[in-house]
């Protein structure tokens, strides 16, 4: 191994005693605040009820992974990035990295995250977030937003390699657009919350299934795009919402059990009496589409 290292030109990185490191950032007078979470590996565990901006706790043993906190305010406008190093060598098997981070919810707020490799668990209930970016190239990501989320605009996550949860069960009067990306990987979003401006849905997989809830309550009519390379599309819709579903699959099965066929497309009872419609374009080459109707 050591050899092959030194061919290589490649340093293998010391893993050293695990360090624990409590930081604590200041709200000061702001308006708003801009957060950029940056880790390029461990594991980022993020949540609300800080009453602080940020109340942390890192843990890690390679000291080069010592976090970079830093924080500034320009006219009202608070600018936050935590960021861990970047290394050139080989970290060992037995490296850990462990961020968990405690956010206020009491100010608005523009959040991204970034995660080279590493899992993220996100998980906040009634906040004042008005976009959420999350960007991970090989990790898991599970994000439960639940409560009053009224500031809510956007939700973006683009995921290279890994398993993607997305919970929207709460209250979103502002949220307009959610869309997911993910390389390879199964994609689980539950929208059963209450949407009054949601009007673009958008999932696109390359390898991996979908299984999306759309059983929530729409004030307005949505268009949801759904499509995958290799894998099967699961969709649940409510009964008393008109749906209308296009859906095609160039090597696989549809069933939707309880619709009707109006053309080449599938309908439910409500479609065309009620004031909303869920419109959906259901695409998979290779794989299954199921349609579900709950009450």
């Amino acid at each position: 191994m050591v050899i092959l290292l030194m061919v290589s030109g490649c340093v293998m990185v010391e893993v050293g005693e695990l360090q624990t490191e409590s930081r604590t950032v200041e709200l000061e007078n702001v308006d708003s605040v801009d957060v950029e979470l940056d880790m390029s590996s461990g594991e980022m565990n993020i949540a609300g009820g800080a009453d602080e901006l940020l109340n942390a706790e890192f843990r890690y043993n390679v000291a080069a992974w010592k976090p970079e906190i830093r924080y500034n305010v320009i006219e009202g406008q608070g600018k936050l990035i935590v960021r861990q190093p970047r290394l050139e060598g080989i970290v060992g098997p037995n490296a850990r990295n462990e961020w968990n981070l405690a956010i206020n919810e009491d100010i608005p707020m523009d959040l991204s995250i970034d995660m080279s490799s590493g899992n993220c668990d996100f998980n906040m209930g009634s906040s004042m977030l008005k976009t959420l970016e999350i960007d991970s190239s090989s990790g898991n990501v599970d994000a439960i937003l639940l409560g009053n989320q009224s500031l809510l605009q956007e939700v973006n996550i683009d995921m290279s390699s890994g398993a993607t949860s997305l919970d929207l069960s709460g209250d979103y009067p502002s949220l307009f657009m959610m869309r997911i990306e993910s390389s390879s990987g199964n994609v689980d979003a539950d929208l059963n919350g209450n949407y009054s401006s949601l009007s673009s849905v958008d999932i696109d997989l390359s390898s991996g299934n979908a299984f999306v809830d759309l059983s929530g309550n729409w004030g307005s009519d949505v268009q949801v795009e759904i499509a995958a390379s290799s894998g099967k599309i699961t969709l649940l819709m409510p009964q008393d919402v008109g749906v209308y579903v296009d859906a095609h699959t160039s090597s696989g099965n549809i069933d939707a059990s309880g619709f009707r066929l109006d053309g080449d497309n599938y309908v439910n009872d409500a479609y065309g009496k009620s004031n909303v419609t869920i419109n959906v374009k259901a695409t998979a080459s290779s794989g299954n589409i199921e349609l579900q109707l709950v009450d």
